[in-house]
């Protein structure tokens, strides 16, 4: 294990505490009515799916779906006109808690 990863690790956790944050500041009715309020959760998943990358092969195995986070930033950072609003916010307010909880103690 790359004596990196518990720093990029702790890098995720704190990247998804501010997701958590925004995701109780927010119904997802004002998620979606509000562009800018998307631009920030693109934003921050897109550095999530960016931690991933940086993992790689040497992410825990935790559970989670880190080839899923990986293809998740390519969409944000390059298909970003095709963003789904609702599918966005449910990873936000589903997948993103989940993952922060399974890498609480790796």
């Amino acid at each position: 294990m790359s004596d990196r990863i518990p720093d990029l690790l702790a890098d995720l956790r704190d990247v998804a505490e501010e997701v958590a944050g925004y995701v109780d500041a927010w119904t997802e009715r004002q998620f979606l009515a509000d562009r800018g309020k998307q631009r920030i959760i693109e934003r921050t998943l897109e550095v999530m799916g960016e931690i991933a990358t940086r993992l790689g092969d040497d992410a825990p195995d935790v559970g989670a779906d880190w080839r899923a986070l990986r293809d998740l930033r390519v969409v944000l950072a390059h298909a970003y006109h095709r963003i789904d609003a609702r599918r966005l916010w449910q990873f936000a307010s589903v997948d993103v808690p989940a993952l922060r909880d399974a890498v609480a103690d790796a």
